[in-house]
């Protein structure tokens, strides 16, 4: 699994940066009213505080306006002015009111948006951190002159939440990769399912028709050659009732399993579509080679000499075939097969246990 699924954003990050960014201006907005109740808004640390905040706000607006997920460059920079806005509102409320508790509260409501924002980098979590913790730890020695365990208790929660949050990161990617490698397994299961005829274990009709689609579109592309053969088993009924259903049943995973050893390529495919009918697609085939493909089949499945009871053509199994072929002019599933189709009961007027064209 790559880093890339494991460090998923948990949201937007443009979305997560704009309630970050709205968190700051909160915070702004109250120290705004203080600062113009209390006649201190001229004062340098506050006016520099509101520069630097409406430049943020500035960069904030024009980088949404480019992006609606923020890259990499964008983050940085922005985690940047974040981290500097907190540092400059909780100075700001040292020198003008010397608040040290609403410092402390500023710095944590700083660190806790932070975690929120950058809940799924764990290098984006710890270096947004060490600026507020220092910034922490400057205040509460240098003007609340803490020291001992006092200062080590006001200290500790910042690494503390930090590891916090890492340990159960990697729980959660932990959970989530397991959770995704099982999802992946069960989606290749479900996908099995359903293009594999249960009976015979090769592809069913559903997939047959949506690799002729397919290929019948590359051919209007590339104009490459597309053949295709329909396979009826001769006189399938008889067995059934001479043999009983469960008897036709192994007869058509055997045909299965003959056309599976006749077809070599690994792109022909293989598909029952019917009762007793397959089908083959042959890529980049013509008709020439269809149709040595076809007398493949005719022989192999002669070579097996499964016995048929009441067939009136053998007193083995066999198949007829009706084969055509898409090339140069521009067709569509319903020709082929319609050709093909058309091939079969020819084939079966003439006899049966042969190909047509």
């Amino acid at each position: 699994m790559n880093s890339q699924f494991i460090e998923v954003d948990y949201c937007n990050r443009a979305q997560a940066f704009k309630w970050l960014w709205a968190t700051v201006s909160f915070v702004q907005a109250i120290l705004g009213y203080y600062a113009f109740s209390d006649n201190l808004y001229a004062t340098p640390i506050y006016l520099a505080n509101l520069t630097f905040f409406v430049v943020g706000c500035g960069y904030y607006f024009i980088e949404l306006r480019k992006y609606k997920v923020f890259p990499n460059n964008i983050v940085l920079t922005g985690a940047l002015i974040v981290i500097v806005s907190w540092l400059f509102m909780a100075h700001s409320i040292m020198l003008m009111w010397s608040e040290e508790s609403a410092v402390e509260k500023v710095l944590l409501l700083g660190f806790f948006s932070l975690l929120m924002c950058f809940n799924s980098s764990r290098f984006m979590v710890i270096a947004s951190t060490i600026p507020i913790m220092a910034a922490h730890l400057f205040y509460q020695v240098y003007y609340v002159d803490l020291s001992g365990m006092p200062l080590f208790v006001s200290f500790i929660k910042y690494p503390f939440f930090v590891a916090a949050i890492i340990i159960t990161h990697v729980n959660h990617n932990t959970r989530l990769v397991e959770s995704h490698r099982k999802l992946v397994e069960l989606n290749k299961e479900l996908t099995v399912l359903r293009n594999i005829d249960d009976l015979t274990a090769i592809y069913n009709r559903r997939a047959f028709d949506e690799k002729l689609n397919y290929l019948l579109e590359l051919h209007n592309r590339n104009k490459q050659p597309v053949s295709l053969m329909i396979l009826d088993v001769d006189y399938f009924k008889r067995y059934n009732d001479s043999l009983g259903h469960w008897q036709g049943d192994q007869c058509l995973k055997q045909i299965a399993k003959t056309l599976g050893e006749a077809v070599k390529r690994e792109t022909d495919v293989v598909a029952r579509v019917g009762g007793e009918e397959f089908g083959i697609i042959l890529p980049n085939t013509d008709l020439d080679d269809c149709q040595i493909v076809a007398q493949n089949v005719i022989n192999t499945l002669k070579g097996k000499q499964f016995p048929h009871p009441n067939s009136a053509v053998s007193s083995q199994v066999t198949v007829s075939i009706g084969c055509a072929c898409i090339q140069g002019s521009i067709s569509s599933y319903e020709a082929i097969y319609h050709r093909a189709d058309q091939a079969l009961y020819r084939a079966k007027e003439q006899g049966r246990n042969r190909y047509s064209i």
